[in-house]
């Protein structure tokens, strides 16, 4: 019977590169392995704090900084004592008159009766009582003496300096009884030629109106100091007015 001759199958003998790779590795497999980041794990507990270290030494003055916003104002101190006004200096204020205003308030809310042929040819004294509840002389100039004579209705500038300025509001209650009503009104000073005479409205329809209006003038003369001004109203036609306040600055 013929035999076949023994052979050996290429898979058996080992390839020159193969035993290149098992003298280099010890070890010699078909399975090729590759390195690859697994997942990463849970974070750790932090650990305990160390330590503090010793302190350092300081280090050099740094630059001086931005000036900082102004504070809030501080709440004013208890008010002193009031002393008596001083001397002015006369290069400011020649006539060295002390400022101040006064206003007296008239509770007297009966009208008087006006037109052509009441007062001295139509002209009508008007006054206050000085009564009213905004009646205010706290702000009077510096020697605190009244600038309303109650009792002879008149305006009082005895105490004040010569060349000094005074500004009168008259304020006024008017009720007409006929359309077209003039209404004027004058500061009459012991000279009636140098008297203030303003015309204050016309007052178209029959109505109660409320008016003012403000005489300004200069204290020029020792007349008027010691004589004082009265106000006085006149109309044209048949009415009534209450001077319902007087309003008198000093400067």
């Amino acid at each position: 019977m013929a035999t076949s001759k023994s052979m050996d199958f290429p898979a058996s003998k080992s390839s020159s590169y193969a035993d290149k790779v098992k003298q280099e590795t010890g070890q010699l497999d078909n399975s090729i392995y590759i390195p690859v980041p697994g997942p990463q794990g849970e974070r750790g507990y932090p650990g305990k704090d160390g330590l503090p270290g010793p302190e350092g030494p300081a280090g050099p003055r740094g630059e001086r900084g931005l000036q900082g916003k102004d504070g809030k104002d501080g709440k004013p101190g208890p008010q002193g004592p009031k002393g008596e006004p001083g001397e002015l200096d006369p290069t400011t204020n020649p006539y060295a008159q002390h400022t101040g205003w006064a206003i007296y308030d008239n509770l007297n809310n009966k009208g008087l009766r006006i037109g052509a042929n009441r007062g001295t040819d139509g002209w009508v004294d008007l006054s206050v009582d000085g009564l009213g509840s905004n009646t205010n002389e706290v702000y009077l100039p510096g020697n605190k003496i009244p600038l309303y004579n109650i009792e002879s209705q008149k305006l009082n500038f005895k105490h004040i300096k010569l060349g000094s300025r005074v500004d009168i509001t008259y304020n006024l209650s008017i009720e007409t009884l006929n359309n077209n009503t003039e209404i004027w009104l004058k500061s009459l000073f012991p000279d009636d030629n140098n008297s203030i005479i303003s015309f204050v409205a016309s007052l178209k329809y029959q109505h109660t109106y409320n008016l003012s209006t403000t005489h300004s003038f200069v204290i020029d003369t020792e007349k008027v100091k010691r004589l004082g001004i009265s106000p006085q109203i006149m109309s044209d036609l048949e009415g009534t007015a209450i001077l319902n306040s007087i309003y008198i600055s000093i400067s």
